[in-house]
Formats: structure tokens, sequence, C-alpha cells
């Protein structure tokens, strides 16, 4: 309610949604623990702003309108890492883990996941038609879900511009892209976890020195 720093030193179960009050800036460290949402909307509900940091769990619960996180019109939410989860409506439908009707949100990590389908589709990231809210993702893995094919009316994609949606079993994990041989020569030479842009035409060999991976 009144902004500031925190990090969750237990296990929490929410009886009501936890809001970020409009102009307040709130950064959250999950620590490992998890937040269950028991009330039938969002675990957490930003109006203001939100940077959700480490390792932990945010379950947005199941049996009605549930997120995990609700960004709303003027809010700004990034997520730095951390699993994200929300099960299924009263009627078995699916609900949508990341929720925004007009608020920003920045996703650089974590796994982000719905339990049901709703119209044949896991809805994890949604934006809402026709909402003023900005999607960008630049890092994160998603079963069941591909952020560069979000299906919504006026959303091509939520990828981040130079990164690339690569789909493993159903599972879709978003990397850095690599669109030229100068770029894949530094990341051979640095080390590091890319995806393919496009075909490339090497005029060299690309060796891997010792330590890098």
């Amino acid at each position: 309610a009144t902004g500031g720093e925190a990090t969750l030193a237990a296990d929490l179960v929410l009886d009501e949604t936890v809001a970020v009050m409009p102009g307040k800036e709130v950064t959250l460290d999950l620590n490992g623990k998890t937040v269950k949402n028991n009330s039938n909307s969002s675990a957490f509900d930003v109006y203001g702003s939100l940077v959700l940091n480490g390792e932990g769990t945010v379950d947005g619960g199941e049996g009605g309108d549930n997120n995990a996180v609700w960004s709303r019109p003027g809010a700004k939410l990034t997520i730095n890492g951390g699993t994200y989860t929300v099960g299924a409506d009263a009627n078995g439908s699916g609900n949508s883990t990341i929720y925004t009707t007009g608020g920003d949100v920045v996703i650089n990590g974590g796994t982000f996941s719905s339990a049901a389908k709703y119209a044949g589709r896991y809805w994890t990231i949604n934006k809402q038609n026709g909402s003023a809210g900005k999607v960008e993702i630049y890092g994160g893995t998603f079963p069941g879900f591909d952020p560069a094919n979000p299906n919504t009316d006026d959303e091509t994609t939520y990828v981040a511009e130079g990164y690339v949606s690569v789909e493993t079993d159903g599972v879709w994990t978003v990397l850095p892209g690599v669109k030229d041989a100068a770029a894949l020569k530094a990341v051979f030479a640095e080390g590091g976890v890319v995806a393919l842009a496009n075909d490339l035409v090497l005029d060299r060999s690309l060796s891997v020195p010792a330590g890098a991976e």
C-alpha cells in the first residue's frame, strides 16, 4: 500500500488481493517462497509499479476469475524471475496467469503456465484487446504458450525486438536472437545461450575457446 522494498520470509496464503496503489513503487524478492491466492481475483493487483525478483512461486489460485498478477491501466510490472501459475475458473476454463488491461508488462525471466485452456488455447500472458498496455518479453519459459503468437486482435507478438521464441516439446523459451555471423562469432568467443534468428552463411570456422560455454 505504501511502496518500498521487501523480501518474503515465509510462504503466504492470501485471502484477498494485495494491491500496489497508484503512484507507489514496490520491489519484492520472492526468496524461494510461495504466495498462494485463495481469493477469486488476482494474487497481486498492480496500479503503480511492481518489480518481482528471485526464485519462488506466485500461484494465482483457482475457482474464479483468477490471475497471478494483474497490471492495470498506467501500471508497470517487471518480472525478473520466479514461477507463476494459475488454475481454472469455476467452469474448468483457463485463466490468464499474467493479465494486463492497460499496464505495461516487461518479462526478463521466469516460468509461466496456466492449468487449463480457454477456447482451445492457454492464455498464459494475456493483454486485453484494445487496451493501451505493452507486453515485452526478453526471457522466460512458457509451457503450452508461444509468446511470439499470442493470438490477440491487436498484438502479433510479445517477444521483444532482437529475441526469438524457441519451442521444444511444447515448451517455448525466449532467447536472444543471432542474426549474423559476426554476432554468432562473438557468442562462440564469450559463451552464452542464444537462438538463430535466420539462416547464416559462414566464410570461416567458428571455435569455442577453452572455458567458454
